[in-house]
């Protein structure tokens, strides 16, 4: 099974607790604690707390996705997103670990051969298929 990071918006919370739930009961672990924590409780953008709360949560998505040996980047209502889900998968795919794409194909990357997902069906089969190996330990 896979160690599943999910890189979406702050909006689609709740379809993500609901993908990472299935997730969880076909045996996959997520690694996006951002879902369960940050996006939960996000810091307000005026606060005096926001760049320092940036800093933390940059760092802990970094190494939630070099823990992964998977990423799905959810796509619904992201069309014209600056989000941090793009460098999330840009370090994915750097990195050797395979992503794929859940919802509407709307970047460039999201046409690689193998990476697009009709459904949850066909993302299951892909993760299935995963041995599981992570890429290299790395301090990127």
């Amino acid at each position: 099974m896979a160690n599943v990071y999910i890189a979406s918006r702050f909006k689609t919370l709740p379809k993500l607790l609901a993908l990472a739930d299935k997730l969880i009961a076909s045996g996959h672990a997520i690694t996006s604690e951002w879902i369960y924590k940050d996006a939960a409780n996000p810091v307000p953008f005026r606060s005096p707390l926001y760049e320092q709360n940036c800093v933390e949560v940059q760092e802990k998505d970094i190494q939630d996705v070099l823990r992964s040996s998977a990423l799905v980047l959810f796509t619904e209502e992201c069309e014209r997103t600056p989000g941090g889900l793009w460098f999330e998968a840009g370090l994915a795919l750097g990195r050797g670990i395979p992503y794929y794409v859940l919802g509407p194909r709307i970047n460039i990357f999201c046409f690689r051969p193998g990476v697009w997902m009709p459904d949850e069906d066909a993302l299951f089969a892909a993760l299935n298929r995963l041995d599981n190996v992570l890429p290299p330990e790395s301090q990127y």
